[in-house]
């Protein structure tokens, strides 16, 4: 089971994706002398921003019934020197944490999260590192949920996620799920794990 305030972000992290324009989602490319048109490109830092904003907008409607004050998400929060890894070279900078400020262990970590393109899921060795990352990152402080988000549509092919699938599975760690969010104007799809949520 996991805790009200895990299922009140994955709600959030849902509805907020739903919410993201194809403007941020898959950005146009300026081309002198011509209308402007897609590119095989995403841009990984333009679709945080707006995952972040629409995220702190899903938030803090939800605050209003749900007691959530004391949590926030936080973007890119650099945790070098953090006491937990004190004697370590380990230092992550994730793309979203949501937690209680100040507060330490399972009930006030509640998510961190890691974003990559769909393109970057091409590239596999990529993928393990954030993946390791993520769970070391989740281990070290705790965090209730990892999550390895992946956004855009250019790789139809699934093979990519039964490999992720797999891979986490053989991690075995249950804390550790996978987002994607393939089309614009539709909420994420958690691809394994969060059953109890309708998702496959």
């Amino acid at each position: 089971m996991f805790s009200k305030e895990a299922r009140i972000f994955i709600d959030a992290l849902k509805q907020a994706s739903s919410q993201i324009g194809e403007v941020y989602f898959h950005p146009k490319v300026a081309v002198p002398g011509k209308s402007p048109y897609r590119l095989r490109l995403w841009r990984e830092r333009v679709y945080c921003y707006e995952l972040y904003h629409q995220l702190r907008v899903s938030l803090a409607a939800k605050e209003i019934t749900s007691g959530m004050a004391p949590y926030f998400i936080f973007g890119e929060m650099d945790k070098a020197g953090h006491p937990a890894l004190k004697g370590t070279r380990f230092a992550p900078k994730p793309d979203f944490i949501f937690h209680h400020p100040g507060k330490s262990g399972s009930s006030n970590n509640v998510a961190v999260v890691e974003v990559k393109t769909i393109l970057a899921s091409d590239n596999r060795r990529v993928l393990c590192k954030s993946l390791e990352t993520l769970c070391k990152t989740q281990k070290m402080l705790d965090y209730q949920l990892a999550l390895i988000y992946v956004f855009g549509y250019e790789n139809d092919d699934p093979e990519v996620f039964r490999w992720l699938i797999k891979t986490i599975t053989a991690m075995k760690n249950n804390r550790l799920h996978i987002v994607w969010h393939k089309e614009v104007k539709t909420p994420a799809k958690f691809l394994c794990g969060w059953h109890d949520h309708g998702d496959t």
